[in-house]
């Protein structure tokens, strides 16, 4: 039966009446903004504010290339790479049809949404989407994000292939080599992430070269921090998939 995603509003097929959510992305996403808006009414501290933005893809290309036009560009500092192949599953909130929808206690969970408002990375995304020069904030982001859906359903997979994992790879080492990513504003808050990922995706590729299939996971913190990073930015950024993205129209 077709439903509609109570998260993101897309259509869905559904293989059980219960089901409200398209995507166990969504369905996580739901319930982070359930627990923080839960919080924001117990207290005053870690308000939520944010504003929607989209951009029509169709415009996307011209609008990023009049930007790009006679900008400056920025140094980026590499970050040290960090150990990430150890896995703890996350807890999920069970879905409760026609109930209402309670938050349950989840040490995973509640670091999701720690993480979150220690950081505040909203409001300089804000900041980037908004100013002036905002198409390579928006050109890298969208990319971003749908590079750390792909990670993260890698790591819930049994097996993973490594020529799709190379794939992954080799977007990251296109988008820092593009024009957008040398043009990014200085207080962009993913530069050194993007660069870690992609070093750390390289050197997983290398060491597996050989293999077809390995059981690629990630660590409690690093998806934590990818799970963070996707929920901040979908507030921002609509949904694309990796197939209809080119990660090599802006490289000099």
């Amino acid at each position: 039966m077709e439903k509609i995603c109570e998260h993101c509003g897309e259509v869905f097929e559904a293989k059980r009446k219960d089901v409200v959510y398209c995507s166990a992305s969504c369905r996580q996403m739901a319930y982070m903004n359930r627990k923080l808006n839960f919080n924001s009414n117990e207290s005053d501290l870690g308000k939520i504010s944010f504003s929607g933005m989209t951009l029509n893809s169709e415009n996307e290309e011209s609008f990023v290339k009049e930007e790009l036009i006679n900008n400056g560009t920025e140094d980026v500092e590499q970050s040290d790479n960090v150990d990430a192949v150890s896995y703890l599953e996350s807890t999920e909130p069970k879905e409760l049809p026609d109930q209402e929808l309670k938050n349950y206690e989840s040490k995973f969970n509640n670091a999701m949404v720690e993480r979150f408002n220690e950081r505040e990375y909203d409001l300089a995304l804000n900041t980037c989407f908004y100013s002036q020069k905002s198409a390579p904030s928006f050109w890298v982001s969208i990319r971003l994000k749908c590079l750390v859906e792909c990670l993260l359903m890698f790591s819930e997979m049994k097996c993973t292939n490594v020529d799709d994992l190379k794939e992954i790879c080799n977007a990251f080492i296109l988008m820092t080599k593009s024009d957008c990513f040398i043009h990014l504003p200085v207080n962009f808050p993913y530069t050194k992430y993007i660069i870690h990922l992609r070093d750390k995706l390289t050197s997983i590729c290398i060491a597996n070269d050989s293999l077809e299939r390995i059981k690629f996971r990630i660590s409690r913190e690093n998806k934590i921090e990818l799970i963070v990073s996707r929920f901040e930015l979908s507030h921002f950024l609509p949904k694309k998939k990796f197939c209809d993205l080119d990660f090599s129209e802006y490289i000099s």
